[in-house]
Order: C-alpha cells, then structure tokens, then sequence
C-alpha cells in the first residue's frame, strides 16, 4: 500500500500480510484474497483514500536468476487487467536468495501494444530507496517497514 510520489517513484506505506487461509509452499503462494481485499479497503480508507493498492511482493529461495518468472507476469498482467485494482503499472518486488542471504529485486511493469495486436508486459527494474526516521532506532525501522 502507498502512492506514487511521482511518475516513476512509489512510496509504500505498509505491507497487507498474506491472510489467515493463505496457502504458501515452496514453489507456489495462493493468498487469502477475500481478507486481503478487506484489509485494502481498510487501510485505503483510514488513509484518507491515498494509500492505494500498489502491488506485490514474494520470495523465490535458492533463485538463480532475479528476473519475473511466468507466473509473475501472469499474475501482473492479471493485476494490471483487473478494474478494482485500478493499478495500471503494479510494483513486484522479488526476495531472492536463501536465508541468511536474501537480495530484493524490485520491478515496475506495464503492459503496452507491440505491432497493433499483441499486448507484451514492459518490465523495469526499479530502485529501493528507504527513508528513515530520526525517531526510531535502526532495528525498530526495519521491523515495522
């Protein structure tokens, strides 16, 4: 959840937890999407409605590349066709790696016409940048971002 500061720059504001009835394993994630939604809609109201859905983020263990895999590019180009979630260019922020050792590979995507027909999903690596608060201690900024 967050908004876009400006055109290429998204501030994220908290993180939606995967829900009570979300199912993780090692190569797949179903999450619990009806109380996730329900936590969206909560947040983007005591938000003042800015906070928006931005878009998602998951971990690929013992990856050897940090590029989207095909199940991440279907899940934008759903995120991107899906009205409700009026987001037109999610963020998908990969954690590679093991524990221990983990990298994050943030993404912006967008989906765009190639030759009059085809849809094809524009991806772009994006930077992380955190900003921090003089009053909290280092440790405390990191367990509630």
């Amino acid at each position: 959840m967050g908004y876009w500061a400006e055109s290429n720059v998204a501030v994220v504001t908290a993180m939606i937890p995967a829900g009570p009835r979300a199912s993780h394993d090692r190569s797949s994630f179903l999450p619990d999407q009806r109380w996730q939604q329900a936590e969206i809609a909560k947040h983007y109201e005591r938000s003042g409605r800015l906070d928006t859905y931005l878009g998602d983020w998951h971990t690929h263990p013992n990856a050897i590349s940090n590029r989207l895999s095909w199940t991440d590019r279907v899940c934008l180009k759903t995120i991107i066709k899906t009205s409700t979630a009026r987001n037109q260019k999610p963020v998908m922020m990969l954690i590679c790696g093991k524990p221990g050792k983990w990298f994050l590979h943030p993404w912006f995507c967008q989906l765009r016409t190639k030759l009059f027909l085809f849809e094809v999903l524009d991806e772009r690596e994006a930077t992380v940048q955190v900003y921090t608060s003089p009053s909290f201690e280092a440790g405390e900024e990191i367990a509630k971002a």
